[in-house]
């Protein structure tokens, strides 16, 4: 528990002290009362924040034996066939059990183990006793408000009524006045009811102008909610009342807080700065010294200090302008990183202190010399396994590795200490060592998954009639000659994958551009072969189902997650597949819109020229033409009343790709096809 404690106490000094000087620093550069405000506040709302993420940042030995205290050897060699024997051939010491003697002399906690538990008891007990005296404090303030007050004039209670319209107040506080010893202050202890209390003697002595802005001032607070800023102040100070941060952080947050209130007062109800600025200068001296300090609860308008600096503002005031997007989007993303974060010191295991442990649980009967060795052995190798990842994650990747190996040999050649063949021979060999054997097995999975795709395509060609059981046989024979015999064809793509597409139809031209255009998306020669065997597999889905098809969640995961296509590569073997799947009905359907292009009086080509020139890709080029069609003959039907098919559009950007320029380029040239259609 008291770790847990002090790595807690630990965590929130290491952040709230990067915080504070952050704010420290903001202040200084950016002239916003607002901003430094924020920040401040976001130091202490940080201290009361449990954390979420731990990052471990400091190690912290373990005590050495000396700080544990010394103990006995309690091994030795074997004496005695019945001794509990240990793994290296030693047994415990059966003269000392036989004598009664204990194995070790009584030992208490370590001097870093008392230290730690003294820490937390002090920080416990501190914050016992800074509790318990606030809320005497709050509870006789309380009290003395109570019998000391009452409720002030109509005239008062009107004029805040009027300056909480000017400052936007969903509601009007009511006024107090106080024959107590106290400053203008803002009090709440919960609850719905907030309170302000003015001086009777200000009320007496201040003329109604002066008054006037000292109540605006109090409201400013209220609108402000600074009195819910007073409770996370206490929570802050009751839970860290030892770290300093705490105190500096309070310290700034109420200097801020007076200004952003002078502030509010000067640009929401817009006084005479002079004005404003006497009537809080004369409340001050006729308060130079109340009685009574107000607890950490109240919102008192002396409380922030550094009136020069607050009358210095007031008087050069200008309308402050909005925080900037990119400042208050700063704060935000500083907020969300370290809120939740919490740094931790991690203490590597004390071997002679669990040690001692396990011989006191022997002596005691508990465990036995065996368990008790076990049980150390074990920790000694979880100990072992963690420095081993450690090491392992720290440890260069073997791209590295091998850049490293390869510049050393590079200097060893022009140092003339190895010729270029035998530097040749040795990267070689590194290479081999260091990757080819994964090389091979990754794509020998990959070959195997490639076959067993094409296999069942070809399997359904067969039960759909398509193919005959001995076509089927020979495809299969070259696919297996391909991907596991010799490998040849363009770029090391296989010939069979290559057959395989023109047996769709597809010409070798057209092949080629297949080849082309996913070697454009960035698809390397590991990710062509696998590609296309997919795209195959999906050209057969395709044509089965038609517009039913969807894309098999097994095929899709093979190539984002085992090839590693990104969504871009994936879209575009898509398309591919879709346009082959049905390059038999596009040339019947080009010659139907050939014939139908004819009857309006122009020529297909015309429009294909217009298309390209528009920047519409060459294959993309038939598809556009049919839609344009489609759109022309909608247009002259539906005349006026003409509103493009969302889906349609969605077709057009989506799956071919289409600017927004491009489109209405589309719609023009359907524009004036449309024109020349005559009716029947």
């Amino acid at each position: 528990m008291s770790d847990l404690l002090l790595q807690l106490g630990v965590s929130n000094f290491c952040i709230c002290t990067l915080l504070a000087t952050v704010a420290w620093l903001v202040q200084g550069r950016v002239k916003r009362p607002d901003v430094a405000h924020l920040l401040w506040l976001l130091v202490l709302v940080k201290l009361v924040t449990p954390p979420i993420l731990t990052v471990p940042l400091i190690e912290i030995p373990a005590p050495s034996s000396a700080d544990v205290g010394s103990y006995p050897q309690v091994l030795e060699p074997i004496r005695t066939p019945g001794d509990a024997l240990g793994r290296d051939g030693t047994a415990l010491a059966p003269a000392a059990e036989a004598a009664g003697a204990p194995l070790i002399p009584a030992q208490g906690p370590s001097s870093l183990e008392l230290a730690k538990t003294g820490a937390a008891w002090l920080w416990v007990l501190g914050s016992v006793g800074v509790l318990a005296w606030s809320l005497l404090r709050i509870l006789r303030f309380n009290r003395l408000l109570g019998w000391a007050s009452e409720v002030a004039p109509a005239h008062l209670q009107a004029v805040a009524s009027e300056l909480a319209r000017g400052l936007a107040l969903a509601s009007t506080p009511v006024i107090y006045t106080t024959t107590a010893q106290l400053p203008p202050l803002v009090w709440w202890i919960g609850g719905r009811r907030v309170r302000v209390f003015i001086p009777a003697r200000l009320v007496d002595t201040m003329t109604p102008d002066e008054l006037y802005w000292i109540v605006a001032h109090e409201l400013a607070h209220v609108r402000r909610r600074d009195h819910w800023v007073r409770g996370l102040e206490w929570l802050a100070t009751v839970c860290f009342w030892w770290n300093p941060v705490v105190w500096w952080a309070r310290r700034q947050l109420r200097t801020h807080e007076e200004l952003c209130c002078d502030a509010l007062v000067l640009s929401s109800l817009q006084p005479d700065p002079r004005a404003y600025g006497s009537s809080l200068l004369t409340a001050i001296e006729h308060l130079a010294s109340p009685a009574l300090r107000p607890p950490a609860l109240a919102s008192a308008m002396n409380s922030g200090g550094f009136l020069e600096r607050r009358f210095k503002m007031i008087v050069s005031f200008n309308r402050p302008t909005k925080s900037s997007r990119w400042l208050r989007a700063g704060i935000l993303l500083l907020a969300v990183a370290l809120l939740p974060l919490s740094v931790a010191y991690a203490q590597a295991p004390d071997h002679d202190a669990v040690a001692k442990r396990l011989i006191a649980s022997v002596e005691a009967g508990e465990l036995t010399a065996a368990q008790a060795e076990a049980m150390m052995a074990e920790l000694a190798r979880a100990r072992f396994v963690e420095l081993l990842q450690a090491a392992r994650h720290h440890r260069a990747d073997p791209k590295r590795e091998y850049q490293a190996i390869e510049a050393k040999i590079r200097a060893a050649v022009e140092a003339g200490q190895m010729s270029k063949e035998e530097a040749r021979k040795k990267l070689e060999a590194i290479r081999e060592k260091m990757f080819a054997g994964a090389l091979r097995e990754a794509q020998d999975d990959q070959r195997k998954a490639k076959y067993r795709a094409l296999e069942a395509e070809i399997r359904a060609a067969v039960e759909a009639g398509e193919l005959s059981g001995e076509e089927a046989r020979e495809k299969l024979e070259r696919i297996k000659k391909e991907l596991f015999g010799e490998r040849h064809g363009d770029a090391g793509t296989g010939s069979g994958i290559r057959e395989a597409l023109e047996a769709l139809g597809l010409d070798a031209e057209t092949v080629d551009g297949v080849f082309a255009a996913l070697k454009e998306s960035g698809l390397s020669k590991d990710q062509l072969e696998p590609a296309v065997g997919a795209m195959l597999r999906i050209i057969y889905g395709m044509r089965e189902a038609g517009e039913d098809f969807a894309l098999d969640p097994r095929l899709r995961a093979y190539l984002v997650g085992e090839q590693k296509l990104s969504d871009e590569q994936m879209q575009r073997v898509l398309a591919l597949a879709r346009r082959m799947a049905f390059s038999r009905e596009r040339d019947a359907a080009n010659r139907h819109l050939e014939s139908l292009f004819e009857a309006l009086g122009s020529e297909a080509e015309q429009f294909r020229g217009a298309l390209l020139d528009a920047g519409v890709a060459a294959e993309q080029v038939d598809d556009v033409l049919g839609v344009l069609l489609r759109v022309a003959y909608e247009m002259h039907t539906e005349g006026d009343q003409f509103e493009l098919d969302p889906r349609l559009r969605h077709y057009l950007v989506e799956e071919m790709e289409l600017t927004e320029e491009q489109i209405d380029a589309v719609l023009g040239m359907a524009r004036r096809a449309a024109s020349g259609i005559q009716d029947d």
